[in-house]
């Protein structure tokens, strides 16, 4: 039986794709009953907009880091799930896709979004979470 293996991440800063890809390797080589993914959440939800969303994300943190600490600050305070509804479902698509039976979340949004899905639907589906950034945030 082989299982089938998401690392869901995105391309916010260089962190979140490495840690994927170290653990993509780390599961080939201690797995061999495994077909393990990396999949872009961003590219995946968005196919048409990605570039345009990681080109303003890095606009905004590289010349206006101040108010992406104002954003990142404000959204500790709320947590909310962007774009819910295309989320929920181009997650259950890609869990269709990939006939998932494990996730690995090395980004903060990923998570969230599974969590949600997880809610909404009553999925069982198991996720394992990373945390890849300095500090842990709600999002985690």
């Amino acid at each position: 039986w082989d299982m089938n293996i998401v690392i869901l991440t995105g391309k916010f800063g260089n962190g979140h794709m490495s840690a994927a890809e170290s653990v993509y390797e780390e599961i080939l080589d201690s797995e061999s009953n495994c077909n393990v993914y990396i999949v872009d959440i961003i590219e995946y939800m968005f196919p048409t907009f990605n570039k345009f969303i990681y080109k303003i994300f890095d606009f905004i943190v590289g010349k206006h880091s101040s108010i992406y600490n104002f954003f990142s600050k404000a959204s500790e305070k709320k947590p909310r799930i962007p774009f819910k509804k295309i989320a929920l479902y181009k997650i259950e698509e890609l869990l269709n896709q990939y006939d998932v039976d494990f996730i690995i979340a090395t980004m903060p949004i990923c998570p969230q979004y599974i969590s949600e899905y997880k809610k909404v639907t009553g999925s069982d589906i198991a996720l394992c979470t990373y945390i890849t950034d300095i500090f842990p945030h709600p999002y985690w």
